[in-house]
């Protein structure tokens, strides 16, 4: 049996769904990088044309909450999250990104 919690299992089976036969024989960080270049593809996808975040907000804030032990979105649609460390003093982590774009993405 793998020692992983439920949510840890539900992301490796999705992980391996998008994994094809012919990446395998290439190793592990060809792997890597096709998975963040579909992960990526996926994020740009999703519309966030400045003042309309809220499909792109959602799934963000999907993605995040299983990392995280507090999660909120501010009053400008900023989302707050914090992760505490554990017995330990570890660092202040603050990751700063726009979720919207100045203009829609065409798709081709």
């Amino acid at each position: 049996m793998l020692p992983l919690e439920k949510m840890e299992l539900l992301e490796l089976a999705e992980q391996l769904s998008h994994i094809e036969e012919n990446w395998v024989d290439k190793g592990y960080d060809f792997i890597k990088e096709q998975l963040f270049r579909y992960h990526l593809e996926e994020l740009l996808m999703i519309p966030g044309e400045s003042g309309k975040e809220e499909k792109i907000r959602a799934h963000v804030l999907e993605k995040l909450a299983p990392f995280v032990d507090y999660l909120t979105v501010d009053h400008a649609g900023n989302i707050l999250a914090e992760r505490t460390h554990r017995g330990v003093n570890g660092p202040t982590i603050l990751l700063n990104a726009h979720l919207d774009t100045v203009d829609e993405i065409e798709r081709p």
